[in-house]
């Protein structure tokens, strides 16, 4: 569903609540998702032990707020229900997902793509609406304006974890596609004789994890945003804004081919 579908209609879809459980077997494998994630965990304030918990899950978890240049506002849609009609902002977890949006609804030149602490504006206690890509909400079996998280596991239901900067805490993907790629390694680490155990990758609602956290139920987390949102962290580093600047990655493969 893009920008223009969501400003007729906006809904939030939960489903059944993760596992209560999200422990399991430790298994060290250090990825590197995104720089200062150690140094954020490090240095976490001694504060409010849900508020610490969730700033050290989020350390490198990413959110796109698209503002309109005009205004200097967040972008709004409306949700329509009851006879009440409410505004709220957008909140995209995938910036390739904001891209698609922007450039269908025709604002890809007027809108800013602000990349913020998700952790911050989810602490902020602020309603957004939280998006993520067409494709992802396809894998998962929902709907854009109701983002799942992949997490990989065992066939015991055991979650395989990661080594965050000397912390094992259990990572929840944006994208499928980066949950595969740690079930590969996962899969490759695990002995080779008698019959390796089977490890899959299961969907659990972002709303309904964010809501566990708030509430204390789950802690040893670790989100993880897609390349695109490290990508386009780059470039607003190098000068850039608007969303139409936004070079997504097979324009950069592109152009580095090009250019070599």
């Amino acid at each position: 569903m893009m920008y223009a579908d969501l400003i007729r209609r906006v809904g939030r879809s939960e489903s059944a609540a993760p596992p209560r459980v999200l422990s399991g077997l430790i298994l060290s494998l250090l990825l590197i998702f995104g720089a200062g994630a150690v140094q954020a965990e490090e240095a976490a304030p001694q504060v409010n032990p849900i508020v610490a918990e969730i700033q050290a899950a989020m350390a490198s978890f990413s959110a796109i707020v698209p503002v309109d240049t005009a205004t200097g506002e967040p972008r709004l849609a409306q949700n329509e229900g009851g006879g009440v009609t409410v505004t709220r902002p957008f909140a995209y977890l995938d910036m390739d997902a904001a891209y698609i949006d922007m450039l269908g609804a025709g604002l890809a030149d007027m809108t800013e793509a602000r990349i913020v602490s998700a952790a911050d504006l989810i602490l902020s206690g602020g309603d957004h609406i939280w998006l993520t890509s067409q494709r992802q909400a396809e894998r998962a079996g929902t709907t854009p304006e109701a983002p799942a998280l992949f997490l990989v596991q065992f066939a015991s239901g055991e979650a395989v974890n990661i080594d965050a900067g000397g912390v094992f805490r259990i990572p929840l993907f944006v994208r499928y596609e980066d949950a595969e790629a740690l079930a590969r390694r996962a899969q490759a680490s695990l002995p080779q004789s008698g019959g390796a155990e089977e490890i899959s990758i299961t969907i659990t609602p972002f709303l309904s994890v964010v809501q566990g956290m708030l509430s204390g139920e789950f802690s040893g987390l670790y989100f993880v945003s897609p390349s695109a949102n490290r990508n386009w962290l780059r470039q607003v580093e190098a000068g850039e804004t608007l969303i139409s600047r936004y070079e997504t990655e097979a324009s950069l493969a592109a152009r580095e081919l090009y250019e070599d």
